[in-house]
C-alpha cells in the first residue's frame, strides 16, 4: 500500500509539473504578445 501510494503521489505531482510549466509558458507568449503589440501599436 505505502509503495502504491508513492507512486500516485509521484504521477501527480509530474502531473501538476507539467501543468504550471505549462501555464507558465501560456503567460510568457501572451505577456511578449502584449509587449509586441504595444511596440507595432502604440496607443
Amino acid at each position: 500500500m505505502e509503495r502504491y501510494e508513492n507512486a500516485f503521489k509521484s504521477k501527480v505531482r509530474a502531473f501538476f509539473k507539467k501543468q504550471l510549466i505549462a501555464y507558465n509558458f501560456d503567460l510568457q507568449r501572451s505577456t511578449w504578445l502584449n509587449l509586441a503589440g504595444m511596440v507595432i501599436n502604440p496607443t
